[in-house]
């Protein structure tokens, strides 16, 4: 049975299946870098900030933290 549809899954379904597939050794999770951001970890652009500034570039008007990394 798929319970994935247009519409999404409810959470009983979502609990149900994520737990039989902890179970089964075959569940993950992905979060990004925000997750941590709460408890007072740095973001990308804050992580990346010496880096930035090292050749004279302002970590404020860089976007592409990609391509600076």
């Amino acid at each position: 049975m798929n319970a994935v549809s247009s519409e999404g899954i409810t959470e009983a379904v979502l609990l149900r299946e994520f737990t039989r597939e902890l179970h089964n050794n075959n569940a993950a999770v992905f979060a990004g870098a925000g997750l941590s951001m709460a408890s007072g970890y740095v973001d990308w652009k804050g992580l990346l900030a010496d880096i930035i500034e090292d050749p004279g570039l302002d970590p404020d008007k860089e976007h592409d933290l990609v391509t600076v990394a």
